[in-house]
């Protein structure tokens, strides 16, 4: 059983109201996490995303007027927010990621206690 605690858990229960940005999730890694310097929030966020991504929790897009989901496979989508991360202003980056929860994340989100 997946804790609350575990960042995956909180940016499930978070995306059951509302997309994430990677910015959020980002922020999420580090109250789970405490203070990490930045290169190692950003792996640890990374890793979070990765295992989210591969468990078929998420899917990751860009919002606009709505949500518009990758084309992607996790392991593609993962390397292309890495690489926009390093490439681009980090702020301006972190809010152009978005994820929607799946609706084996929503499950998860609710298994855990989340409330829609």
């Amino acid at each position: 059983m997946t804790s609350y605690e575990d960042p995956t858990t909180k940016i499930l229960v978070s995306g059951l109201d509302d997309w994430v940005s990677l910015a959020e999730a980002r922020s999420l890694v580090q109250v789970a996490r405490g203070n990490l310097h930045d290169h190692a929030l950003r792996a640890e966020t990374l890793s979070v995303v990765s295992r989210l991504l591969a468990d078929g929790l998420v899917r990751p897009g860009t919002l606009s007027d709505r949500f518009s989901a990758w084309d992607d496979d996790a392991e593609r989508a993962v390397e292309r927010i890495a690489e926009g991360w390093d490439d681009a202003d980090a702020d301006d980056w972190l809010y152009s990621v978005w994820f929607e929860n799946t609706a084996s994340g929503n499950d998860l989100a609710r298994s855990a206690g989340g409330v829609e």
